[in-house]
């Protein structure tokens, strides 16, 4: 069983997960209600996994925080 499905992508009538770190493609009507682009299901693939969302908005947030902390100003921004 995988250990995270994540929604990349709704093309159509069909989903993009990335399920530990592979692109799986997916009639969107097998996802659970209420799922959209962004969001983690369950290993399982019924349900949106709230918690675990949650968290990777967190880390994600605080990646960023960083990496802007750490931006000499120079070419690229963030």
């Amino acid at each position: 069983m995988s250990k995270s499905a994540f929604i990349d992508r709704i093309e159509g009538s069909q989903a993009v997960l990335l399920i530990d770190e592979k692109e799986v493609v997916i009639p969107r009507s097998q996802l659970p209600q209420g799922a959209r682009e962004g969001l983690w299901l369950t290993p399982d693939l019924q349900a949106i996994d709230h918690e675990f969302t949650r968290k990777m908005a967190r880390e994600i947030a605080e990646r960023r925080e960083r990496l802007m902390a750490d931006d000499d100003g120079g070419d690229f921004s963030l």
